[in-house]
């Protein structure tokens, strides 16, 4: 049951992750051990649980819950963010699903979407008005994610408010400065950004729709149906990240703020730990 309490896939991955953290960092002393400090962190984040309950578990203060939340956080998102690595062009071929093997995907690195995490309503209107997601009808952030093929989370976006649209949400991402010339991604109909790659080099596979014509030809039918059956693999990757049921839950504010210029804000954090331990269970899809 370890996996369902914490998202780490076995008792012995925890005390793996758990001793490659005591190796250089030791956290603040409290009544609990560094292991019931992990496990405390990891149930927060897998179960979405709020401080009140979690202190009732671990038999602390709530004050302290929230210490130990944030210290831990800090440590484990600089340190794990290493597990989320955008992959060359070589090992994408060479890892390359069966899934995948059609001639069209054949210099298809990743796949691109975006998804939102509702947070609560902010005070400042104008706070407001830049989290308010017409598609979600909520205030919410909203993060760019890639995929690859393989179903391995390869690069996650800071979250930005839930009004951001997809071109500029991906031109704040960072994204376009590793994306490759020759690099091939997927992206739904929605996703109308192929200015930005093209002027990269790149090219965004996109299913075929009606607009304009009367009906679609039979090869962009076909291509359409591939193109859709590739891109459930993402989904079936972001559902491995909203495991997590933080992202479940109604936010509060405070995971938003940040603490000055750069500085990521707890949901930032919390996305990379998160997609790094996804990024620790098998592979989606195999060989």
């Amino acid at each position: 049951r370890v996996k369902f309490y914490t998202g780490v896939v076995s008792v012995q991955m925890f005390h793996t992750l758990l001793s490659f953290i005591l190796s250089f960092w030791q956290p603040e002393l409290t009544s609990l051990q560094p292991q019931e400090q992990l496990v405390l962190v990891l149930m927060k984040l897998r179960l979405g649980l709020l401080n009140d309950d979690l202190a009732c578990r671990f038999r602390v203060s709530a004050k302290t819950v929230g210490t130990v939340f944030h210290a831990w956080l800090d440590i484990l998102s600089c340190n794990l963010a290493k597990l989320i690595v955008w992959p060359s062009q070589r090992a994408v071929r060479r890892n390359r699903p069966c899934a995948f093997h059609d001639p069209v995907f054949r210099n298809v690195i990743g796949v691109l979407d975006c998804t939102e995490i509702f947070i609560q309503k902010p005070s400042y209107m104008l706070a407001r008005s830049q989290t308010y997601s017409r598609y979600k009808h909520h205030n919410t952030v909203k993060v760019l994610i890639t995929v690859s093929p393989s179903g391995a989370i390869t690069f996650i976006s800071r979250a930005w408010g839930g009004r951001v649209s997809d071109k500029e949400l991906t031109l704040k991402s960072g994204l376009l400065n590793i994306v490759r010339e020759g690099d091939v991604y997927l992206v739904d109909r929605g996703f109308r950004c192929q200015e930005m790659f093209a002027a990269k080099g790149a090219t965004l596979l996109i299913p075929a729709f009606t607009k304009g014509k009367k009906q679609l030809s039979g090869a962009e039918v076909t291509l359409s149906r591939k193109l859709s059956r590739a891109r459930i693999h993402v989904e079936r990757a972001i559902r491995r990240l909203k495991v997590f049921r933080i992202f479940q839950t109604v936010l509060p504010i405070s995971f938003v703020k940040k603490s000055g210029d750069g500085a990521m804000c707890t949901i930032d954090k919390a996305l990379i730990v998160c997609a790094a331990l996804t990024n620790l269970q098998l592979p989606l899809l195999k060989k």
